[in-house]
């Protein structure tokens, strides 16, 4: 009940948000839809918007996405605006999980999104798990 409860709200907060913000691609064509994006944890609602906006142009993202209960919320939003969370838990990351995404992005529509800097920080130093790719 919390938990969709929860998840509820989270999505108004980003409809709302998604009504007074505007997105504008400086350079679209830079995007190929075979990318690995990169962003800072506190943009990532900006970051569901911006992924919203490729999944219309029918390109398909997965984004790296915490294991325990915060991912649940997380993937929740990511899957209402067209993404894949692919669930990895901190510290030594499951080998298979990292096959399966890398494997993933042989596809030509496929990209990757992670948070750099992950949620319990510190704030703007990127993980190491970001440069594996």
């Amino acid at each position: 009940m919390k938990r969709s409860m929860l998840c509820h709200l989270f999505y108004g907060y980003l409809r709302l948000l998604e009504k007074t913000v505007k997105i504008e691609w400086q350079q679209p064509k830079a995007f190929s839809c075979h990318n690995i994006v990169g962003f800072w944890h506190e943009d990532s609602y900006a970051m569901n918007l911006v992924l919203r906006y490729i999944a219309r142009q029918n390109a398909d993202v997965s984004v790296l996405v915490t294991a325990d209960e915060r991912g649940e919320y997380i993937q929740y939003l990511l899957e209402k605006c067209g993404g894949k969370a692919v669930r990895i838990g901190y510290g030594f990351c499951n080998a298979g999980t990292l096959k399966e995404l890398l494997a993933s992005m042989k596809e030509r529509k496929r990209s990757i999104a992670i948070a750099m800097d992950g949620p319990l920080g510190p704030r703007h130093i990127p993980k190491k798990l970001t440069f594996m790719y």
